[in-house]
Protein backbone atom coordinates (compact mmCIF):
# COMPACT_ATOMS: atom_id res chain seq x y z
CA UNK A 1 0.00 0.00 0.00
CA UNK A 2 1.33 3.39 -1.19
CA UNK A 3 1.26 5.95 2.20
CA UNK A 4 3.58 8.69 0.07
CA UNK A 5 1.81 12.45 0.09
CA UNK A 6 -1.14 12.61 -2.30
CA UNK A 7 -1.07 15.71 -4.77
CA UNK A 8 -3.22 18.23 -3.15
CA UNK A 9 -6.35 19.30 -4.65
CA UNK A 10 -6.73 22.88 -5.67
CA UNK A 11 -9.49 23.45 -2.16
CA UNK A 12 -9.05 27.37 -1.90
CA UNK A 13 -11.98 29.39 -1.11
CA UNK A 14 -14.24 26.22 -1.09
CA UNK A 15 -16.34 25.33 1.69
CA UNK A 16 -17.05 21.97 2.86
CA UNK A 17 -20.30 22.14 2.27
CA UNK A 18 -19.30 22.64 -1.56
CA UNK A 19 -17.53 19.46 -1.02
CA UNK A 20 -20.64 17.51 -1.07
CA UNK A 21 -21.50 17.82 2.44
CA UNK A 22 -23.58 21.45 1.41
CA UNK A 23 -27.08 20.31 3.55
CA UNK A 24 -26.66 16.85 4.09
CA UNK A 25 -27.10 15.09 7.75
CA UNK A 26 -26.79 11.58 8.58
CA UNK A 27 -30.61 11.87 9.93
CA UNK A 28 -31.47 8.42 12.27
CA UNK A 29 -33.65 5.87 10.43
CA UNK A 30 -36.26 5.79 13.03
CA UNK A 31 -37.69 2.45 12.01
CA UNK A 32 -34.17 0.70 11.74
CA UNK A 33 -34.69 -0.69 8.59
CA UNK A 34 -31.95 -1.66 5.62
CA UNK A 35 -34.13 -3.20 3.15
CA UNK A 36 -33.16 -0.02 1.06
CA UNK A 37 -29.59 0.15 1.37
CA UNK A 38 -29.56 0.50 -2.31
CA UNK A 39 -31.96 3.15 -2.89
CA UNK A 40 -30.64 6.89 -3.32
CA UNK A 41 -30.78 8.65 -0.27
CA UNK A 42 -31.48 12.87 -0.60
CA UNK A 43 -29.67 15.32 1.15
CA UNK A 44 -31.45 16.82 3.54
CA UNK A 45 -32.05 20.91 3.73
CA UNK A 46 -33.49 23.41 6.08
CA UNK A 47 -36.81 23.03 4.08
CA UNK A 48 -37.29 19.72 5.51
CA UNK A 49 -37.39 20.85 8.82
CA UNK A 50 -39.66 23.39 11.11
CA UNK A 51 -39.14 26.73 11.93
CA UNK A 52 -37.19 26.04 15.22
CA UNK A 53 -35.35 22.91 13.59
CA UNK A 54 -34.01 24.65 10.45
CA UNK A 55 -32.57 27.47 13.01
CA UNK A 56 -30.82 25.04 15.28
CA UNK A 57 -29.71 23.08 11.50
CA UNK A 58 -28.20 26.65 10.61
CA UNK A 59 -26.51 26.71 13.82
CA UNK A 60 -24.91 23.37 13.26
CA UNK A 61 -24.03 24.07 9.65
CA UNK A 62 -21.88 27.31 10.39
CA UNK A 63 -19.82 25.29 13.19
CA UNK A 64 -19.15 22.63 11.28
CA UNK A 65 -17.98 24.97 8.56
CA UNK A 66 -16.14 26.77 10.65
CA UNK A 67 -14.83 23.32 11.87
CA UNK A 68 -13.25 22.10 8.24
CA UNK A 69 -13.08 25.24 6.13
CA UNK A 70 -9.43 25.59 4.16
CA UNK A 71 -9.73 29.27 4.83
CA UNK A 72 -10.92 29.25 8.75
CA UNK A 73 -8.51 30.49 11.01
CA UNK A 74 -7.01 28.50 13.58
CA UNK A 75 -8.84 30.34 16.36
CA UNK A 76 -12.24 30.41 14.76
CA UNK A 77 -11.52 26.74 13.69
CA UNK A 78 -10.41 25.61 17.68
CA UNK A 79 -13.37 27.35 18.92
CA UNK A 80 -15.65 25.21 16.62
CA UNK A 81 -13.93 22.16 16.85
CA UNK A 82 -14.59 22.41 20.55
CA UNK A 83 -18.20 23.26 20.56
CA UNK A 84 -18.66 20.10 18.21
CA UNK A 85 -16.12 17.50 20.34
CA UNK A 86 -16.82 18.63 23.69
CA UNK A 87 -19.77 17.51 25.62
CA UNK A 88 -22.14 20.63 26.82
CA UNK A 89 -20.18 23.61 25.59
CA UNK A 90 -22.73 26.30 24.66
CA UNK A 91 -22.11 28.73 21.78
CA UNK A 92 -23.53 32.64 21.90
CA UNK A 93 -27.30 31.19 20.72
CA UNK A 94 -27.12 29.23 24.01
CA UNK A 95 -27.10 25.74 22.00
CA UNK A 96 -24.60 22.60 22.15
CA UNK A 97 -23.43 20.19 20.11
CA UNK A 98 -25.29 17.34 21.27
CA UNK A 99 -28.55 18.65 21.64
CA UNK A 100 -28.45 20.28 18.70
CA UNK A 101 -27.77 17.02 16.59
CA UNK A 102 -30.57 15.14 18.91
CA UNK A 103 -33.06 17.76 18.21
CA UNK A 104 -32.60 17.48 14.27
CA UNK A 105 -32.16 13.17 14.67
CA UNK A 106 -29.13 13.09 13.91
CA UNK A 107 -26.88 11.25 15.89
CA UNK A 108 -23.98 13.41 17.78
CA UNK A 109 -20.91 10.11 16.85
CA UNK A 110 -22.17 9.88 13.10
CA UNK A 111 -22.01 13.91 12.55
CA UNK A 112 -18.71 13.76 13.92
CA UNK A 113 -17.24 10.83 12.18
CA UNK A 114 -18.22 13.02 8.72
CA UNK A 115 -16.58 15.87 10.06
CA UNK A 116 -13.49 14.08 10.45
CA UNK A 117 -13.60 12.64 7.05
CA UNK A 118 -14.20 16.44 5.68
CA UNK A 119 -11.25 17.59 7.35
CA UNK A 120 -9.15 14.64 5.39
CA UNK A 121 -11.16 15.64 2.36
CA UNK A 122 -10.49 19.09 2.39
CA UNK A 123 -6.98 18.62 3.67
CA UNK A 124 -7.04 20.03 6.86
CA UNK A 125 -5.12 19.07 9.42
CA UNK A 126 -4.61 20.30 12.65
CA UNK A 127 -1.93 22.07 14.36
CA UNK A 128 -2.21 20.22 17.59
CA UNK A 129 -4.02 17.98 19.40
CA UNK A 130 -7.93 18.48 20.32
CA UNK A 131 -8.61 19.23 23.93
CA UNK A 132 -8.46 15.65 26.56
CA UNK A 133 -12.07 16.38 27.70
CA UNK A 134 -13.27 15.87 23.94
CA UNK A 135 -15.55 12.64 23.32
CA UNK A 136 -14.04 9.86 23.39
CA UNK A 137 -13.80 7.68 19.93
CA UNK A 138 -17.20 6.02 19.55
CA UNK A 139 -17.62 2.35 20.58
CA UNK A 140 -17.96 1.26 16.63
CA UNK A 141 -14.33 2.44 15.85
CA UNK A 142 -13.00 1.29 18.91
CA UNK A 143 -14.16 -2.47 17.52
CA UNK A 144 -13.43 -1.78 13.90
CA UNK A 145 -9.83 -0.82 14.90
CA UNK A 146 -9.36 -3.86 16.69
CA UNK A 147 -11.06 -6.30 14.12
CA UNK A 148 -8.33 -4.44 11.44
CA UNK A 149 -5.23 -4.59 13.76
CA UNK A 150 -5.75 -5.04 17.20
CA UNK A 151 -4.43 -3.28 20.34
CA UNK A 152 -2.16 -1.26 18.09
CA UNK A 153 -4.69 -0.01 15.73
CA UNK A 154 -6.86 1.06 18.34
CA UNK A 155 -4.30 2.56 20.07
CA UNK A 156 -2.93 5.09 16.71
CA UNK A 157 -6.95 5.31 16.05
CA UNK A 158 -7.49 6.72 19.19
CA UNK A 159 -4.26 9.21 18.76
CA UNK A 160 -5.98 10.18 15.29
CA UNK A 161 -9.40 10.74 16.91
CA UNK A 162 -7.95 13.60 19.27
CA UNK A 163 -5.57 15.01 16.42
CA UNK A 164 -6.83 14.74 13.01
CA UNK A 165 -4.56 15.18 10.49
CA UNK A 166 -1.68 14.25 13.39
CA UNK A 167 2.12 13.90 11.26
CA UNK A 168 3.39 10.74 11.08
CA UNK A 169 6.42 10.97 13.21
CA UNK A 170 4.14 12.42 16.08
CA UNK A 171 1.88 9.24 15.89
CA UNK A 172 4.96 7.40 15.60
CA UNK A 173 6.53 9.18 18.43
CA UNK A 174 3.63 9.30 20.70
CA UNK A 175 1.86 5.95 20.15
CA UNK A 176 5.55 3.65 21.01
CA UNK A 177 4.62 1.76 17.74
CA UNK A 178 7.50 0.48 15.86
CA UNK A 179 6.36 -0.59 12.84
CA UNK A 180 3.63 2.15 12.69
CA UNK A 181 3.51 1.77 8.74
CA UNK A 182 2.45 -1.41 9.20
CA UNK A 183 -0.14 -1.19 11.29
CA UNK A 184 -1.13 2.21 8.90
CA UNK A 185 -1.94 -0.31 6.14
CA UNK A 186 -4.43 -2.34 7.90
CA UNK A 187 -6.20 0.57 9.05
CA UNK A 188 -6.12 1.65 5.37
CA UNK A 189 -7.12 -1.42 4.06
CA UNK A 190 -10.29 -1.19 6.71
CA UNK A 191 -11.04 2.32 5.52
CA UNK A 192 -10.48 3.81 8.84
CA UNK A 193 -6.98 6.44 8.24
CA UNK A 194 -5.91 7.65 5.39
CA UNK A 195 -2.67 9.73 4.91
CA UNK A 196 -1.72 13.09 3.82
CA UNK A 197 0.41 15.62 3.36
CA UNK A 198 2.48 13.06 5.95
CA UNK A 199 -0.18 13.51 8.44
CA UNK A 200 -2.82 10.85 9.29
CA UNK A 201 -6.47 11.38 9.42
CA UNK A 202 -9.21 9.38 10.54
CA UNK A 203 -11.18 8.78 7.38
CA UNK A 204 -14.05 6.21 9.21
CA UNK A 205 -15.18 4.70 6.05
CA UNK A 206 -13.08 4.47 2.61
CA UNK A 207 -13.04 7.54 0.59
CA UNK A 208 -13.80 5.17 -2.39
CA UNK A 209 -16.52 4.16 -0.30
CA UNK A 210 -18.23 7.03 0.40
CA UNK A 211 -18.38 8.47 -2.98
CA UNK A 212 -20.71 5.85 -3.78
CA UNK A 213 -24.35 7.14 -4.83
CA UNK A 214 -25.77 4.84 -2.20
CA UNK A 215 -23.85 5.44 0.81
CA UNK A 216 -25.16 6.34 3.75
CA UNK A 217 -23.31 7.71 7.24
CA UNK A 218 -26.16 6.99 9.57
CA UNK A 219 -26.54 3.40 8.25
CA UNK A 220 -23.04 2.50 8.22
CA UNK A 221 -23.06 2.50 11.84
CA UNK A 222 -24.74 0.11 13.76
Amino acid sequence: MDFSPAEDDDLEGLSPFDLDWGIELPKQDEHGDDSDQDSYTPKIGEEDYSEEEAAILKVLKKHVRDACNVNTTWRRRKKALEWCFIRGIKDKNGIDFHTACMALGARPEVVLARLHHQLYVAGVPLREPLSIWIDPLPEQYESESIMAAWEDGLTLVKHVWRWPGIPVNKLQEESAIKDIFAVLEKLEKAGLVALRFGCVFLTGRSPETVRRRTFSWSKSFF
